[in-house]
């Protein structure tokens, strides 16, 4: 259970919650904004390992079933008188630990939909039951509950035991019935209610993993962020990127953009479907052949690059700097609901950067090309800054010796990946979280340095 690859259920005396708090905030656990009020989860960071550890953190008993949990049950002291030092964590006593085990699992079966989820998980269901469960456990379970829950005869308590043992369906959900008017008292909704809010969780959760195949909707209660990762070609980018995202997405609500290759919007739609047609056509307008006439002349204006160029060069730099404002936007919106983005490649404010404004308007004239140019650039000093910056840095004649060893369909030429790099060196962020990390070393080390980094500004 301490290993931290599953999550840890931990019961707090509510007496102790505010103590509690600032051990955890201490501790630099993070909390999620949850709609189920009766469990607070808490994520943690081993610093070692950079493995994320999951907290269950419960001060009432609310229990009743996988999907909704409809029963306020007055347990708390019975498990927390119970509790003997047993390793690190005090544990329950197994008589305590059966009591709430069977009343928990009798309650699921009240349902057809939470009745699906018993069968589901029956294997470690019986399992727990079984390492739980012998006569003496039993007598002291029914002592238990005829001074903590009166209204749960023994002799129903001793019956649902057995059902749960033989996995019968019809006696599992009569019992389930029997003991739902035995706790009717300690409901949270009345059956009508409970149904609808039953029903309408379920078709969520169906909608969220197999219609939009989500994996965790947990959102950070304190707001979420954008984590611009950018550096130089082959340093490294693309495989921090997804490793992070994968890292994070196994408990939190994650998404992961390519700022550097916008999706198409509807003003960039069309002229997109061309593009690639247009690059084999003409080599000759490409953005990238203008750019290194622009870094070698310092401007792209009439006199050095033609007009034609010129113009057709700032008319893609318009669309380009629109679909990377609308995707960024969308970012924001969604790390402002506590959702986390991680960016691969970021605008920058700092004029000739990647991914940001190129050229000198002063040097454009009065005509079409200046009025494109200006608007490029007024265009990306609208994008918002990201909130967390993790520049990856590499000396050039290590990337140039990765680059060799990459894939045909990804391999660069020598000139461009320079130019690439010059580039990048140029990037400047507002935001003072800004982490400027070699990747010269191994891919693991260079992950834990980055897990970390990003762990203390969430």
């Amino acid at each position: 259970m301490l290993s931290g690859k599953t999550d840890i259920d931990l019961l707090v005396d509510q007496r102790d919650a505010d103590r509690f708090d600032s051990i955890i905030a201490g501790r630099r656990f993070k909390s999620v904004a949850m709609r189920d009020l009766s469990v607070h989860h808490y994520y943690g960071l081993d610093h070692e390992t950079g493995n994320i550890i999951h907290l269950h953190m419960y001060y009432r008993i609310v229990t009743g079933g996988t999907i909704l949990k409809n029963y306020k049950l007055p347990l708390e002291d019975m498990l927390l008188q119970s509790c003997a030092d047993k390793g690190i964590i005090p544990v329950p006593s197994k008589s305590a630990e059966l009591a709430v085990l069977v009343i928990r699992k009798i309650l699921e079966c009240s349902s057809f939909i939470e009745f699906f989820f018993f069968l589901r998980d029956f294997k470690s269901i019986k399992a727990e039951m079984d390492w739980l469960y012998d006569a003496d456990t039993e007598k002291e379970a029914i002592a238990l509950l005829q001074y903590w829950l009166p209204s749960i005869k023994p002799q129903l308590f001793s019956s649902c035991i057995k059902a749960i043992q033989k996995k019968s369906t019809f006696e599992l959900m009569s019992l389930s019935l029997k003991i739902r008017s035995c706790l009717r008292n300690y409901r949270i909704y009345n059956f009508c209610i409970s149904s609808v809010i039953r029903d309408y969780l379920f078709l969520r959760r169906i909608f969220s993993r197999v219609v939009f195949q989500k994996k965790k909707t947990h959102r950070l209660y304190r707001g979420g962020v954008v984590i611009a990762i950018v550096g130089p070609d082959a340093s490294g980018k693309s495989t921090v990127v997804r490793k992070i995202a994968n890292w994070l997405a196994d408990n939190f609500a994650v998404k992961t953009v390519h700022t550097g290759k916008p999706g198409s919007t509807f003003v960039s739609f069309i002229p997109n479907l061309f593009l690639p047609l247009l690059r084999r056509a003409l080599p000759y307008y490409r953005s990238e052949n203008i750019e290194r006439e622009f870094e070698i002349n310092g401007t792209i204006d009439s006199v050095r690059i033609s007009r034609m160029r010129g113009l057709i060069y700032y008319v893609r730099s318009v669309m380009l700097a629109h679909d990377r404002e609308k995707l960024l936007k969308k970012t924001h919106e969604m790390a402002s609901r506590g959702g986390i983005v991680i960016c691969d490649r970021y605008p920058s404010y700092e004029i000739g950067a990647m991914d940001s404004f190129k050229g000198r308007i002063e040097k454009l004239g009065n005509g079409l090309t200046r009025f494109l140019a200006s608007t490029s650039y007024k265009i990306y000093r609208r994008i918002p800054p990201p909130d967390i910056v993790i520049n990856l840095y590499v000396p050039l004649h290590i990337a140039v010796e990765r680059n060799v060893s990459r894939r045909e369909d990804e391999f660069d030429s020598e000139d461009y990946l320079k130019r690439r790099h010059r580039s990048t060196i140029k990037q400047k962020y507002t935001t003072s979280r800004v982490y400027v990390m070699n990747t010269e070393t191994d891919i693991a080390e260079t992950l834990l340095r980055v897990k970390r980094a990003i762990w203390e500004c969430l």
